[in-house]
């Protein structure tokens, strides 16, 4: 029997002993033997070429992968030696990646399937350098490709131009659910870990990519304990901040799930199980802001902190929004100064509730702001006397 069938049907038994309740294969390297497709893909090549055995493209290009193993099986034999002598592979024995769908050795690095975007996952097992390579590569061929790594402390060495455009912005969601969610810190703490992200990141705060659920975290409904109104004031903090929003699938229905792997649940495809209120919360804020320039790639300025309030502006030539966030009790008055705002308006109206507000004195008032609400703000042109006083 061929060696790397052997690999394959010892795959597939690691698959069958490792399965989780919802019927995900977990990647961990606590498993036995997990140096078998961590290093050859052996696992993941065998259980994927079952599933797509009626899809002939895909099938055809995991039959590519294998045909390479197949021709370079003493190399794998060697990694794997290596890896089980030192515990780890060095950069230099790596397997080249340059093939074709059939398997054989291409000079592209690889086809051009007209890739719009990159998240790199674990980059820091690779050296560094790898990826300085990587960017440039990927740059030549597209210029305008987003390349993000997954990068959950300090940021700061991978953004300096030379490796990745942004990374999954871990650090901010960690504000958003202690702010918003259990409280730990007030408006004017959150505004100052705010502040020092965005000069830790610079001009590369406009390229992180924001999020508040992933794969590896649980979900964000779930943190806030099915919360809705906290989780609605924490998603539109994630859509009207500097930086790219990311949507962890199902979120926008209201899934649920709690650390790895209950996360990754399989998406929930019958509408009758959405929850529509949810649905509509980020259908609405993703529509507000396509329509708004200034909070794709406007300044960012704080307007007011106290307690558990927090208002900021965001603002592109004549294009303005403000954002009026209460994570805590209700507020019976509200006043928001003005008078070091770009730009005035005479009124302003909410996109949720279609109230209007009007500025007095420089200020803007607004009364009675509902505990754990936000208002979303845009300028106003009809007279004041349609405002709510």
């Amino acid at each position: 029997m061929d060696r790397l069938d052997v690999l394959y049907i010892k795959s597939i038994e690691i698959i069958k002993e490792n399965q989780s309740g919802f019927g995900l294969f977990i990647a961990s390297p606590e498993f036995e033997n997990y140096k078998y497709c961590w290093q050859c893909d052996g696992t993941f090549i065998a259980y994927s070429m079952n599933l797509c055995r009626n899809n002939s493209f895909l099938r055809k290009y995991y039959c590519g992968i294998n045909n390479i193993l197949k021709v370079r099986s003493k190399k794998i034999k060697q990694l794997i030696d290596t890896y089980n002598k030192n515990g780890f592979i060095d950069k230099k024995n790596v397997l080249p990646t340059r093939f074709s769908l059939e398997g054989k050795i291409t000079e592209t690095e690889w086809p051009e399937f007209q890739i719009d975007g990159w998240r790199i996952d674990i980059p820091w097992k690779v050296p560094r350098d790898f990826w300085q390579i990587f960017k440039k590569k990927v740059k030549k061929i597209n210029p305008d490709a987003y390349i993000i790594g997954e990068i959950w402390r300090d940021a700061s060495p991978w953004i300096e131009g030379d490796t990745f455009d942004g990374v999954m912005n871990y650090r901010l969601r960690d504000l958003v659910i202690d702010f918003f969610i259990k409280d730990s810190i007030d408006a004017e703490d959150f505004d100052y870990e705010l502040l020092y992200l965005r000069e830790l990141h610079d001009l590369n705060a406009y390229k992180m990519l924001n999020l508040l659920s992933s794969h590896d975290v649980p979900r964000i409904l779930t943190v806030a304990n099915n919360n809705i109104k906290r989780l609605k004031i924490s998603v539109v903090f994630l859509m009207t901040y500097i930086g790219a929003p990311m949507i962890y699938y199902g979120d926008e229905i209201g899934m649920v799930g709690e650390n790895d792997p209950d996360c990754r649940r399989t998406m929930i495809w019958d509408k009758s199980l959405w929850n529509k209120e949810i649905n509509n919360i980020y259908r609405k804020l993703i529509r507000f802001r396509m329509e708004h320039e200034s909070l794709r790639s406007g300044s960012f300025k704080t307007l007011l902190v106290f307690n558990r309030l927090y208002v900021y502006q965001r603002l592109k030539g004549s294009d303005a929004v403000i954002v009026v966030l209460n994570a805590g009790e209700k507020q019976d008055k509200v006043t928001v100064p003005l008078k070091n705002s770009a730009i005035f308006y005479e009124s302003w109206v909410d996109l949720f509730t279609k109230n209007k507000y009007k500025v007095v004195g420089n200020c803007l008032e607004i009364k009675n702001v509902s505990k754990l609400s936000a208002l979303l703000l845009k300028p106003d042109k009809t007279e004041s006397k349609n405002c709510v006083a």
